[in-house]
């Protein structure tokens, strides 16, 4: 097994032979973005594991839950963006431009470096600065690991914070009758929901951290109401609002042909009507983009009566 002192030794080398490294992307075909349908925070969902590693303590940086994979940096002096990787060498902070590491095994209690911290306050880093002309590498106590430690999110990860930021929900159930009122067996309801960002869109949030920002924009494709009569409705508009001097015309977009029975037939003596909105959500930034599909449930009820005829 080769000792921390050879792969230093072997980075530095190769730093100063000026190779490139590669760009690892992040594997996404591997990953989806759920979010939950009632709304609050997306996440991500790994469909092959990821290869356990602990950035400065072995294995694969990067890996594990989440995979974000692994962005090099390039060598030169180009492609040192905040959290990039190098061999041997760590992860680049960009407010003092070293490389960080964790110290592997951690010194013992008593090395000057603790300056008289107990082991477990914090943590002693290897740092390699001078890039590109590597000086040597120097061990730090810090309270916090250095900014850029152990990579940057992945485009998708980072996508998932934007969706999740986003005011998207069900459609405010507006119908003619009114919730407020009462409707007749047999004539038709109008059904709509007032426009805006969380109700039909668009809408798009931003997630960022430095160097890399995603956005997401949300965009309703229908709304299907359920009438609680066991019908449906699907309308691809937001609706129209019903207007008095409409009568009793149907609604030219959105609504429902009428009801048969009267609400009274019903336990709660009102029909539920739910009103469900699918939302296609697209996202890019970091050079990768995705698509996705949510759906936001919101619900009302409405008061049918029966005709009354009355003859003397």
């Amino acid at each position: 097994m080769l000792s921390l002192r050879t792969v230093r030794a072997a980075a530095a080398a190769t730093l100063v032979a000026g190779s490139v490294l590669l760009v690892q992307a992040p594997a996404l075909a591997d990953h989806e973005i759920v979010c939950p349908p009632a709304g609050g925070d997306c996440t991500i969902v790994a469909h092959t594991p990821g290869t356990p590693g602990d950035p400065g303590t072995g294995g694969t940086p990067g890996g594990g839950s989440g995979g974000g994979g692994i962005t090099y940096c390039g060598a030169g002096g180009v492609g040192l963006t905040p959290g990039c990787f190098k061999e041997g060498l760590g992860w680049y902070n960009p407010e003092d431009e070293c490389f960080y590491q964790l110290a592997d095994p951690q010194p013992p209690a008593g090395d000057p470096v603790w300056a008289g911290r107990p082991p477990g306050d914090g943590k002693v880093y290897t740092a390699a600065c001078g890039w590109p002309g590597l000086v040597g590498f120097i061990d730090r106590w810090r309270a916090a690991p250095p900014p850029g430690f152990g990579g940057l999110p992945s485009p998708a990860q980072l996508s998932a914070q934007a969706i999740s930021q986003l005011p998207i929900r069900g459609p405010i159930i507006s119908t003619a009758p009114k919730a407020t009122g009462s409707g007749l067996v047999g004539l038709p309801i109008w059904i709509w929901t007032p426009v805006t960002e969380a109700t039909w869109g668009p809408a798009s949030r931003t997630a960022s951290v430095p160097g890399l920002s995603v956005t997401a924009t949300a965009r309703a494709e229908k709304i299907v109401y359920r009438m609680g009569d066991g019908a449906s409705v699907t309308c691809a508009t937001p609706g129209t609002p019903y207007q008095p001097s409409y009568g009793n015309r149907p609604s030219p977009d959105c609504g429902y042909e009428g009801y048969s029975r009267p609400s009274s037939t019903v336990s709660d003596g009102r029909y539920t009507v739910t009103g469900v909105t699918t939302w296609a959500i697209a996202w890019a930034g970091g050079g990768q983009s995705g698509t996705l599909t949510v759906t936001r449930t919101s619900t009302t009820s409405i008061d049918i009566d029966e005709l009354q005829v009355v003859t003397s």
